[in-house]
């Protein structure tokens, strides 16, 4: 299974990655959601993508638009450490913007824990 992973630390994003191809998915990686928007990009061709959403690229926002604009939005699971997000006068609930995004999920990160990755992950395979 093909997955995107997009993680603006680099640490976390390494092991994430391994851990993921450990277990048989293809990933691909980034630090940003720049890939999403590249003009001949096909994320059409990953079955899931996996975000976080904190500062200060805000990933997960810019991966929810670009996929909701697709004709079959992907599965995308939003990651934070915080259920909201603040940036000037921008407050964004994460939870909410998963309810309002069928093709959404949301977890709030915490220290260690990684089982809810391997459900979502499951869930789309």
């Amino acid at each position: 299974m093909k997955v995107i992973l997009i993680e603006s630390n680099d640490l976390l994003r390494g092991v994430l990655k391994r851990e993921m191809e450990e277990r048989g998915y293809e990933v691909r990686e980034s630090k940003t959601s720049d890939l999403l928007e590249t003009p001949g990009f096909d994320l059409n061709s990953y079955s899931a993508v996996i975000t976080d959403c904190d500062l200060p690229y805000l990933n997960g926002l810019t991966a929810v638009r670009v996929i909701a604009h697709e004709p079959k939005p992907v599965p995308c699971l939003v990651h934070s450490w915080s259920k909201i997000i603040e940036k000037g006068n921008l407050k964004i609930s994460l939870p909410t913007l998963a309810e309002e995004h069928g093709f959404v999920t949301y977890r709030e990160r915490r220290v260690g824990a990684t089982e809810y990755l391997w459900r979502f992950l499951q869930k789309c395979s």
